[in-house]
């Protein structure tokens, strides 16, 4: 449910945030920004918060989302199958697979069931728990666009109807390559581009195949095969460095820690 609230409630919102923000980039004034964390009453679990949806009542308070209907794991199991997913993760390299969007969790728990060391994030609080409560999974609340793990940390990248949701496409991949290991494979599904998807709730970005596929070109992606087929775009690419591709004449390095002006 939506809560109805102020332009100074805003405002108030966005300053918290901002502090949060500086707590978590700025180390030289640590210990003096925590003391103004402590003073504002903000949790310093919460360094990436996502202000609509804290508006939206998403917080570690939410209730565990009570659906009616999940997706069955056969269903999931299937679509993976169907997709060749564990051929094209090969197990002996691409181990270590982080799955974005997780949504139930039931994806992380095949995953985890086929011998993949995977982990699931989600930005919702209400999945987090119902992942914990229906398959014992533990994701992680991580927002695509600016994530909490380290430099190259897995071997591949999946993501089924998520990347629809990001605020900028060009952030979250470029997010996607900063984790992701040399030669790291993803693969992302999203709703396809003239289907009527452009018109779903929070749908902010339903490319065409043209414009993925240029955005996994210059962010720095080889190997890139983009089709759509049932609805869907699909998105396989292997991370590259730009000393091996000839012909790419810049990279965007979205460095860690620095502040937007």
């Amino acid at each position: 449910m939506y809560k109805y609230i102020t332009s100074s409630d805003l405002k108030k919102m966005v300053n918290l945030h901002l502090i949060d923000k500086n707590i978590k980039n700025d180390k030289s004034d640590k210990k003096s920004n925590i003391n103004s964390n402590k003073n504002n009453n903000i949790s310093n679990e919460k360094k990436r918060w996502n202000i609509f949806l804290t508006l939206q009542g998403n917080c570690e308070n939410s209730s565990v989302t009570s659906k009616d209907i999940i997706t069955p794991l056969e269903n999931i199991k299937g679509r993976l199958i169907q997709s060749d997913i564990y051929n094209y993760f090969d197990l002996s390299i691409h181990k270590k697979i982080l799955v974005i969007g997780a949504g139930d969790g039931g994806e992380v728990k095949l995953f985890k069931e086929n011998g993949y060391d995977t982990v699931g994030t989600t930005l919702h609080w209400s999945d987090k728990k119902f992942a914990k409560n229906f398959y014992d999974i533990d994701l992680l609340i991580e927002d695509m666009h600016d994530m909490s793990f380290t430099y190259e940390t897995f071997d591949g990248v999946f993501s089924s109807h998520s990347l629809e949701h990001a605020i900028s496409p060009l952030i979250a991949l470029f997010e996607i390559k900063r984790v992701l290991k040399k030669d790291g494979k993803l693969y992302i599904c999203v709703p396809q581009s003239g289907t009527g998807n452009e018109t779903g709730i929070q749908h902010y970005s339903v490319l065409t195949e043209t414009l993925w596929k240029h955005l996994l070109d210059i962010i720095g992606f080889k190997d890139i095969i983009v089709y759509s087929e049932s609805g869907n775009t699909i998105m396989k690419a292997t991370k590259d460095i730009y000393q091996n591709c000839p012909g790419k004449h810049f990279e965007i390095e979205l460095r860690k820690g620095k502040m937007w002006h």
